[in-house]
């Protein structure tokens, strides 16, 4: 019985240095080669391998970009960023843009505001000041439509921002209304015109304030994200 279990000892260490050999037959500048397998799928080289060294698996940066992870340099550093990280950065530059658009939308408000108290409620207005009220109007919707291109490469968190694109387009609908009825107030200067201007600039800042809010709620769940 006793012989019995020492020849199944045996036959179990001679598989076992058997494939121990088989694994380190592969040498890279005479260090054993080793298969890198992430996530159940093996990642395959294009120059140098996955190599042990001083006993322990050494894996090159390099590979790294293989199984998503972007790898920059600088100086005497190598800067390793996660996939994920990479897409949260890139969901804060697409939201912040936005924000800089509510920004330009707000600066347009004040305008129309101001130029409405400069009248006193009942002179027309310049046509000058027209004129610059209808470029920053088609400026503004001219940086409206790439933004909202960039929310496809937006990557969801937790869901897609639907309310960012739903928000944003409301917005400037009612921007847009804004600067109609103002301008046909500014023409006219009656208070008719006027009495129907007020109200709009008033559900315009109302859908800014609740778009901008949009924004600043995902552009908090990328930050906790990145933080992580």
């Amino acid at each position: 019985m006793r012989k019995k279990i020492l020849v199944g000892l045996l036959i179990l260490f001679m598989a076992a240095s058997a494939t121990a050999v088989a694994s380190d037959a592969l040498k890279y500048k005479g260090m054993p080669v080793r298969q890198l397998v992430w996530n159940g799928k093996s990642v395959k080289s294009k120059d140098v391998p996955v190599v042990v060294m001083d006993g322990r698996t050494m894996i090159p940066v390099n590979m790294l970009k293989s199984v998503g992870y972007t790898i920059t340099t600088s100086g005497n550093k190598v800067i390793v960023v996660p996939a994920s990280n990479k897409n949260y950065l890139n969901n804060i530059g697409i939201l912040t843009s936005f924000s800089r658009l509510f920004v330009g939308l707000r600066e347009l408000e004040g305008m129309l505001l101001l130029s409405t108290v400069e009248s006193g409620g009942g002179e027309k207005i310049s046509q000058e000041t027209i004129a610059a009220v209808k470029d920053s109007m088609a400026y503004w919707e001219q940086e409206y439509a790439p933004r909202v291109k960039l929310l496809d490469d937006v990557s969801p968190i937790d869901d897609y921002p639907r309310d960012i694109y739903r928000g944003a387009e409301e917005a400037m609908k009612r921007y847009r209304q804004t600067v109609e009825s103002w301008t046909k107030y500014a023409k006219s200067g009656s208070k008719e015109d006027l009495n129907v201007f007020l109200p709009r600039v008033k559900d315009a800042q109302k859908q800014l304030k609740a778009v901008q809010q949009s924004v600043d709620d995902y552009l908090n769940k990328n930050f906790v994200r990145l933080e992580q």
